[in-house]
């Protein structure tokens, strides 16, 4: 997966590329395929990508600045109802992810988290209101962590990412240690150094000169389906099944072989029965992520 990185720094220091680059290089597996710095007022932003779909590969710009609405996107995502969407927005279905988040939020604001399905992490830089708007997909496959002081706010794909920043201290939470070597994990937004916090799975994070804070924007259905027999229940599973797998055989590349698969425990032999049945054969790779 690719890095992001987002640096508010309301001191106007007046070159934050370089910082940002560095961060990125904090991390250089995640950009393997390329890294993208670009500025907005006091706010610089950062890519690092490690393309694991066919719009990523083939996006040559995947930092969308909105001129019209002076707002920028970066973000590492897979987007599965991309399509729809892009066709309530009115915009072109071959667009990128950073663009169709900024349109989304040009329209719903603060909602826009809600309204994707899928796997993300990204970052909307707001230069009208001066606001960072951060968000991770609803069970986090995504990551973002953050740290903030007065005059700065800085927001990462990784811990490690933030403590690459020379400016962050590197003191350690006891009670995050404690917590994770009793096995507990009961502070999702701690991490070991006090200064970082993670932003929360199905939460977006809204950072101003005034401060940051996070806010949940998913919570799961309660509400139970009634199926009529076991069979019906198989079928249901089944077809949800094959719905995720097909929107995850999206990868530019194969990075999983069918051979080593079939011999691991029973989630991954499902994946590719029903990778089979989608292709209507026996494949030799999987395209997936």
């Amino acid at each position: 997966m690719s890095s992001v990185v987002a640096l508010v720094d309301w001191g106007l220091i007046p070159e934050s590329s370089l910082q940002v680059d560095g961060i990125l290089l904090a991390r250089p597996e995640r950009s393997c395929d390329g890294r993208w710095v670009r500025t907005l007022g006091p706010c610089t932003v950062g890519l690092g990508l490690r393309a694991t779909t066919g719009r990523q590969r083939g996006c040559a710009e995947p930092i969308f600045c909105d001129e019209r609405n002076q707002t920028m996107v970066v973000c590492d995502a897979r987007i599965d109802n991309f399509d729809e969407l892009a066709r309530d927005l009115g915009i072109d279905p071959f667009a990128s992810d950073a663009e169709l988040i900024a349109t989304a939020y040009a329209r719903w604001d603060l909602d826009t988290a809600r309204r994707l399905d899928g796997d993300f992490a990204f970052a909307v830089w707001d230069q009208r209101r001066s606001r960072l708007f951060a968000a991770r997909d609803r069970f986090g496959v995504r990551t973002l962590c953050f740290r903030e002081t007065a005059q700065k706010i800085l927001v990462a794909t990784e811990v490690g990412q933030v403590i690459a920043d020379p400016d962050t201290p590197r003191d350690l939470d006891d009670l995050s240690l404690l917590d994770h070597l009793t096995w507990q994990y009961g502070y999702h937004r701690l991490t070991f150094f006090r200064a970082v916090t993670r932003i929360e799975p199905g939460h977006y994070l809204v950072g101003t000169q005034g401060g940051a804070s996070q806010c949940r924007y998913w919570h799961p259905e309660t509400t139970s389906r009634s199926v009529a027999s076991v069979d019906e229940y198989a079928h249901a599973f089944a077809t949800v099944l094959e719905q995720a797998v097909r929107e995850r055989m999206t990868a530019p590349s194969p990075v999983l072989t069918c051979a080593l698969i079939e011999k691991s425990p029973f989630p991954n032999r499902s994946a590719v029965v029903a990778n089979s049945r989608i292709q209507r054969r026996k494949p030799r790779l999987m395209n997936a992520y």
